[in-house]
């Protein structure tokens, strides 16, 4: 079975101007904001490319590390992940690092249909 790329996730980097390694790096360390250690790389942002699949948080953290880059809240549907349930976030209690996060914090918390 053949997999498409994904089109939607080349586009946004492009116009993030974002390359796979530092991409993955933002991932990684939005990741640890909120307590959650990910081996993100550039081979897992490459394999996202082309069409490979996702974990739900994962996706979410990705998409708060391309909104950060953009100054523009950018969700798992507009980088092609649209087949997800939102992430909840995962035991964070305090206070959202950034207005992006804050956003997407609410985000999900609107969207959940649990």
């Amino acid at each position: 079975m053949r997999r498409e790329p994904n089109h939607r996730l080349v586009a946004v980097m492009a116009e993030a101007g974002a390359s796979n390694k530092g991409l993955a790096r933002r991932v990684q360390d939005i990741a640890a904001r909120q307590g959650v250690h990910l081996e993100t790389t550039h081979v897992s942002v490459q394999r996202w490319l082309d069409g490979g699949g996702i974990q739900p948080q994962t996706a979410a953290f990705l998409a708060e590390a391309l909104s950060e880059k953009l100054g523009r809240k950018i969700t798992p549907s507009d980088l092609g992940f649209t087949e997800m349930a939102p992430a909840v976030p995962i035991g964070n209690t305090g206070y959202a690092h950034s207005l992006s996060e804050a956003l997407g914090h609410l985000d999900t918390l609107t969207q959940f249909r649990g």
